[in-house]
């Protein structure tokens, strides 16, 4: 309750209505990081977006959900893999993806992956 007693107005957004109704910007960015996909949304957010970039547990994250909605790793792949890899299996690399190793412990992939897409994407919105 506020401080006059009258409940607060709370909204859950529901990002995915956005993308139905084409309420996005045209040219926009995302990244994966290093969680489990749990968004029904993902794949009309993926798919839409200009550039997708992987942390490299995100690519991890992202080859497991293809796998469990039997989607193939050819046909959603990422422009950018990015970070100090320590957290890819054997077999990784994959056509039309570059690779991009940082291993600097100091700062996180996703701090990685925010640097590399500033540096070279400039002017795109970012979704993470």
């Amino acid at each position: 309750m506020g401080a006059s007693g009258s409940m607060t107005d709370i909204r859950v957004l529901d990002y995915g209505q956005y993308f139905k109704e084409g309420l996005v910007p045209a040219d926009y960015i995302v990244i994966v990081l290093n969680q489990p996909i749990e968004s029904q949304y993902f794949e009309l957010i993926y798919k839409r977006a200009k550039v997708k970039i992987c942390a490299d547990g995100g690519y991890h994250w992202l080859k497991s959900w293809l796998k469990a909605n039997c989607k193939d790793l050819k046909d959603f792949p990422p422009e950018f893999v990015i970070g100090d890899f320590d957290s890819l299996d054997e077999g990784h690399h994959i056509v039309r993806t570059e690779w991009i190793h940082d291993g600097d412990q100091s700062v996180c992939d996703f701090q990685k992956c925010l640097y590399y897409a500033r540096k070279h994407l400039e002017g795109k919105t970012f979704i993470v």
